[in-house]
């Protein structure tokens, strides 16, 4: 997996707006049940449920309420903010 990709494209969906970030949604579940298709197989289809539109919502709000700069060095020091026991 391309680590780099990924952050990279969660980052540019952070900087889409709601109706742009729906429209992605729809279009990767469209692209995701096509490719998991074999091609023996006949498309089922599903409706997608309000809890599959909850899920993306929250997975497509994360950051964007974020408070910068309240981590000094926060990548360096990730396992050391995560784990440490507070004082």
């Amino acid at each position: 997996m391309n680590i780099k990709l990924v952050e990279s494209i969660v980052q540019m969906i952070q900087t889409l707006s709601a109706e742009e970030q729906q429209m992605l949604v729809q279009q990767l579940n469209t692209l995701l049940t096509t490719t998991d298709e074999k091609p023996d197989e006949k498309p089922v289809e599903q409706a997608a449920s309000s809890t599959d539109s909850d899920a993306w919502d929250v997975f497509l709000s994360l950051g964007s309420e974020a408070q910068p700069g309240h981590l000094q060095d926060a990548a360096v020091n990730h396992d050391r903010y995560l784990y440490s026991q507070p004082s």
